[in-house]
């Protein structure tokens, strides 16, 4: 947790994800050269083995086309299992957003529960997204930490 000025915090949650992001960029050519390359191998092996023998050549290209296919559905596999690892890096998350404001936070709460007073983190699997949540993103600042520095009702 860090405290930055106000403002900031958007661009700093923002500036994380546009750098998680770019990691799978790159990852996106190396899927099209492994594309071409797949379609542009059992061709060669073909016109490469059919001169001695076209069952050579036959035998060649389906085994090449066998070995391009698996490694292309390996490197797609490889590609899910890489982002949904990568999900689960932390980013930050803005907790308190006070973009744009020039005044002191007031918050009045009077008859404020537990949970809105002092904030929660969110255990139902239906509040959350799903069980896959990280737990830093299942915090709910309460209107405590809203006020902070400002008046508390």
């Amino acid at each position: 947790m860090r405290i930055v000025p106000a403002g900031k915090g958007r661009d700093i949650a923002n500036s994380v994800r546009l750098e998680a992001g770019k990691m799978f960029k790159q990852q996106n050519m190396v899927l099209v050269i492994l594309l071409i390359a797949s379609l542009i191998m059992p061709w060669w092996a073909f016109n490469h083995y059919s001169k001695e023998n076209p069952l050579l050549g036959g035998l060649m290209f389906f085994s090449f086309s066998i070995l391009g296919l698996g490694s292309l559905v390996a490197y797609v596999l490889f590609l899910n299992v890489g982002k949904r690892m990568g999900a689960k890096l932390t980013s930050p998350k803005v907790i308190i957003d006070n973009f744009g404001r020039k005044t002191a936070p007031f918050f009045d709460a009077t008859g404020a529960h537990a949970g809105a007073f002092l904030g929660d983190v969110l255990h139902d699997p239906f509040q959350t997204g799903g069980l896959g949540t990280p737990a830093h993103e299942r915090v709910v600042a309460g209107m405590i930490h809203k006020a902070h520095m400002g008046v508390l009702f």
